[in-house]
C-alpha cells in the first residue's frame, strides 16, 4: 500500500531511491503521471465491494517526493486501469467489479472533482488506452474478450460509445495506442499474445491486423516507445 519513487541516471539509467509514499490506500494497484509531470494519482482497489478510490499527489519538480493533495475521491468497485487525458484535463478510470469508468476533472491544483455519473462498461473493463489527440479511447473487457472504442468530448471529457466493438484474444487486459493515433494494441493475458488494429481516423472505430502475435505467457500490459529523430 505505497508508492516508491526513484531518480532516473539520465546516462545509465540506473535508479535511486527518493523513498516511499504512503498514499493510506487499500491496496494501490496502479498509478499515472500527468503530462505535464506536475500531478500523479493512484488507484486504492479498496475491498472489491465497497467503492475504491484515487488517491492525488503533487511532484516536487526538483527533488521527485510525493504531496498528498488530500483525501481520496471515490472512483468504483475495484479500480484498476487509468488514462488521462492528452492536455492533462481529464482522468479516467476502469472499475473491474461494478463494471463502469469513472471520469474526473483534473483541476488547476491536481484536485480531481467527477465528471458524474460512471459510463457502463460490459463485464470487468480491464485497461483503458487513448489517442495522443484526445480524440478516442479503447476499453479492453476481461470477462467478453472485446475492445470497446469510445469518442471523448472535448471540452466536458464525457465518453461516449461510438459503434461496436471489436474482439480481441482470450482475457484482453493492457492496450495501447501508437504515437501516431494509427493504432491500436491489445494483450490477451489467457491468450498469451497481442491483437493489432488499425485505428479509422473518422470514426475512432477499429479494424484487425490479422493473426495475433504470440507475446509470451500471460501478458498483463503493454506500452509503446516515443521516438524522436
Amino acid at each position: 500500500n505505497t508508492v516508491s519513487a526513484f531518480s532516473i541516471n539520465q546516462t545509465t539509467g540506473a535508479l535511486t531511491s527518493l523513498g516511499v509514499t504512503a498514499p493510506f490506500g487499500y491496496a494501490d494497484w496502479n498509478l499515472t503521471v500527468v503530462p505535464s509531470g506536475r500531478f500523479i494519482y493512484v488507484v486504492d482497489s479498496g475491498d472489491g465491494v465497497s467503492d475504491g478510490a484515487v488517491w492525488a499527489f503533487s511532484i516536487n519538480p526538483t527533488t521527485g517526493a510525493l504531496t498528498s493533495l488530500g483525501d481520496a475521491v471515490l472512483a468504483g468497485q475495484l479500480p484498476f486501469g487509468t488514462a488521462v487525458y492528452p492536455s492533462g484535463r481529464f482522468l479516467y478510470v476502469c472499475n473491474q467489479n461494478s463494471y463502469d469508468i469513472s471520469g474526473f476533472m483534473i483541476n488547476f491544483n491536481g484536485s480531481l472533482t467527477s465528471l458524474g455519473p460512471n459510463v457502463s462498461e460490459g463485464d470487468v473493463p480491464w485497461a483503458i488506452a487513448m489517442d495522443p489527440f484526445g480524440r478516442f479511447a479503447y476499453v479492453t473487457n476481461v470477462t467478453f474478450g472485446n475492445v470497446d472504442p469510445y469518442g471523448i468530448n472535448h471540452t466536458t471529457g464525457a465518453l461516449t460509445s461510438i459503434g461496436p466493438n471489436v474482439a480481441a484474444g482470450t482475457q484482453p487486459t493492457g492496450a495501447a495506442v501508437d504515437t501516431s493515433g494509427s493504432f491500436t494494441y491489445v494483450v490477451n493475458y489467457g491468450a498469451h499474445d497481442i491483437s493489432a488494429y488499425s485505428i479509422n481516423q473518422k470514426t475512432g472505430l477499429l479494424t484487425s491486423l490479422g493473426p495475433d502475435v504470440f507475446s509470451g505467457w500471460f501478458p498483463i500490459s503493454i506500452a509503446i516507445a516515443s521516438y524522436f529523430p
